[in-house]
């Protein structure tokens, strides 16, 4: 069983086809869901992410190597990964296949275990991309919290306009803010009040008294 479920396609207009793909894949432990041809696999991929496209070569309107061109042109926020499968059987056409875009190609009739083996692969394969994404967003966030860090210092380190009153911090959006917030905000760091000795003697003078 797959440690964590992918969202696989199977688009043929063969429908006995369709559910001997569907029922072999959903004993994995995946999702399935199909559609009878290209147009429609791309309609539902416009609300969804497919994770492995199966698709059928032969099909009415949109073929299955139109169909895929068509995925990658559109170059979605995650890799989907393309197992043709077709009833032609030479090296030419295979390759043909292999240039539209496709990641893989199995020739009919296929076997069960030769179809779980190629799926398999897409799994590594969507699975290595998701962890490569993940960490593209980390480092994404990690340079971004630099810059953030770097405009903090570039601001801390030039002037500051402060009210001479109320010592207020003008931002660089020409908002006002108590010191203690703007520090906060822009350095992280956290305040923790407390007296000096000339301010307790001052406002408490009883207290510096008894000492």
């Amino acid at each position: 069983m797959p440690t964590e479920t992918l969202h696989i396609m199977v688009v043929d207009d063969d429908r006995m086809s369709q559910r001997m793909i569907s029922k072999r894949l959903e004993r994995l432990g995946h999702g399935v869901t199909t559609a009878d041809n290209g147009q429609e696999a791309l309609d539902a991929m416009q609300s969804g992410h497919c994770d492995i496209l199966i698709t059928d070569w032969m099909m009415p309107g949109v073929s299955g190597p139109d169909l895929v061109r068509r995925i990658r042109e559109a170059d979605g926020p995650a890799y989907t990964y393309v197992i043709m499968v077709s009833a032609l059987e030479t090296e030419q056409d295979a390759a043909a296949g292999l240039g539209a875009g496709a990641d893989d190609y199995l020739r009919k009739p296929w076997s069960g275990m030769e179809l779980e083996a190629r799926v398999r692969t897409g799994e590594r394969i969507v699975r290595l991309d998701r962890q490569l994404r993940a960490k593209n967003a980390e480092l994404q966030q990690t340079i971004e919290q630099l810059t953030r860090a770097e405009k903090t210092i570039e601001t801390l380190e030039g002037f500051l306009p402060v009210c001479s009153i109320c010592k207020a911090v003008r931002d660089d959006e020409g908002d006002w803010h108590p010191l203690e917030n703007y520090i906060e905000r822009e350095t992280h760091a956290q305040f923790s009040h407390g007296l000096c000795p000339k301010c307790m003697a001052e406002r408490y003078p009883e207290v510096e008294a008894g000492t």
